[in-house]
């Protein structure tokens, strides 16, 4: 399956994102706007769809969903994702 239309395909790029807000949440460091694309287009792959994610719709997308979430960017350098005020669980 390359493609990502129809019910499916919505589900995997769901799941995809899902993991990635874990992976942020759970992990304090740092990532590239980059480095979260590759992430996310990796997640898709193991579902058999090879699409490259828009960059700034993934960082609005996880700017919605994770309230203290922060980009930063500096000069040509995409942004560097964080968040204040990490929740212990």
């Amino acid at each position: 399956m390359k493609e990502s239309k129809g019910q499916g395909g919505q589900t995997f790029h769901s799941l995809a994102f899902a993991a990635l807000v874990n992976r942020i949440s759970c992990d304090p460091k740092p990532l590239t706007l980059a480095d979260l694309a590759c992430l996310y287009a990796s997640r898709l792959k193991e579902h058999d769809i090879e699409q490259r994610p828009h960059s700034t719709r993934l960082k609005n997308r996880l700017l919605g969903a994770i309230p203290d979430l922060q980009a930063h960017v500096s000069g040509k350098r995409a942004a560097c994702f964080h968040t204040s005020g990490r929740q212990s669980t």
